[in-house]
């Protein structure tokens, strides 16, 4: 990443405008650069303003979105729990869930985003996933037949149906 390409890490962190997918393709690329250090810091220095009461819901959501693609997704949950109202924190809260395998929660914060306006095809088919976690196969296999026609162009749906598929052996 060249100087003039460099994201200013700070402004995408503190914006006051509400968190969306723009937002996190930023934050994403920022985590595969050589800034993902500075994110780090930054996201450090919003949680302890946010332990301080120093933080809006949405300050709140962009560090627990940050914190989860940065990988710590404990942390990322204790943020984004916080958070009500906004479908991109409902769906990285729901991610975090399942990355500490507590399947159950994840599926209602799916729900939820979806609810909220999240996309309805990512939110059924990381549905499909939870249940497939948890042996639900046939729960999860329905889901994924329900949203075939507006899914099956995405690489996701492929590999929960081959996933299912080779879970029954």
């Amino acid at each position: 990443m060249s100087v003039d390409e460099l994201i200013d890490v700070k402004r995408v962190l503190q914006s006051s405008e509400g968190v969306g997918f723009s937002d996190v393709e930023q934050l994403s690329e920022i985590v595969c650069s050589d800034q993902v250090s500075e994110l780090r810091n930054e996201v450090q220095a919003l949680v302890k303003n946010i332990a301080e009461g120093q933080a809006s819901a949405g300050l709140t959501a962009r560090a627990g979105i940050a914190l989860h693609l940065l990988g710590q997704h404990k942390d990322a949950v204790l943020q984004l729990e916080k958070v009500q109202d906004n479908a991109t924190a409902c769906f990285y809260h729901a991610v975090s869930l399942i990355a500490l395998k507590r399947y159950a929660e994840a599926d209602k914060q799916l729900e939820t985003a979806a609810k909220l306006g999240y996309d309805p095809i990512e939110c059924s088919l990381r549905r499909a996933e939870t249940l497939r976690l948890v042996r639900k196969l046939d729960e999860a296999e329905a889901i994924l037949s329900s949203i075939a026609k507006e899914a099956a162009g995405r690489a996701e749906y492929s590999f929960q149906m081959g996933c299912i598929r080779s879970d029954r052996g």
